[in-house]
């Protein structure tokens, strides 16, 4: 039940389109406490199941807008998805970014996330140095090593938009249980 973990903000992904997405928000988010949780708007990437939304308790942030950050050479295919909210209490916005990454264990498949990485990272880098944010989603790669992880963790001149991994687990992950 996902009233047991009651997260504040929910990113979703390969969402079944729009009717998909409000179905979750009102027979699972809100199945309990109608009204508890509202929804961002809904990002349907054409041509693809990778379809991104946003979830968030109406108690603790407003919604604010949503973009789509071109990260791909397929223009819409599997770009970011950028959401904005407001945290109530204090006041900070807070942008979230939604991706899915190239899946697949491939060479151009690695290379296609390096790519993609570098190009929300370029972005993200262009991001006021107080901006508050999370980049959340299917990353797909599979160890630590991976360019594209890199990419988003690495020290570059502009720091503004490096990422900081969580758990700060490197390493082998792909089916590897001990992650």
């Amino acid at each position: 039940m996902v009233s047991a973990v009651s997260p504040d903000l929910l990113m979703v992904q390969e969402v079944d389109g729009a009717s998909g997405f409000e179905h979750f928000l009102d027979d699972v988010l809100n199945y309990e406490n109608s009204g508890l949780y509202r929804s961002a708007s809904f990002y349907d990437q054409p041509s693809t199941n990778l379809d991104i939304g946003l979830y968030y308790k109406a108690e603790d942030f407003d919604y604010v807008s949503s973009d789509t950050i071109d990260i791909t050479s397929d223009w819409g295919h599997r770009d970011a998805a950028e959401f904005v909210v407001r945290h109530l209490a204090t006041g900070t916005k807070l942008r979230l970014y939604g991706l899915h990454l190239k899946a697949g264990n491939g060479d151009d498949d690695a290379a296609d996330r390096a790519s993609e990485a570098s190009a929300l990272r370029n972005y993200l880098n262009t991001l006021e140095s107080n901006s508050h944010f999370l980049v959340m989603g299917d990353f797909n790669v599979y160890n630590s090593a991976e360019e594209g992880y890199q990419k988003f963790v690495e020290t570059q001149a502009d720091d503004s938009g490096r990422l900081f991994d969580p758990i700060d687990q490197a390493g082998d992950w792909h089916n590897d249980a001990t992650f």
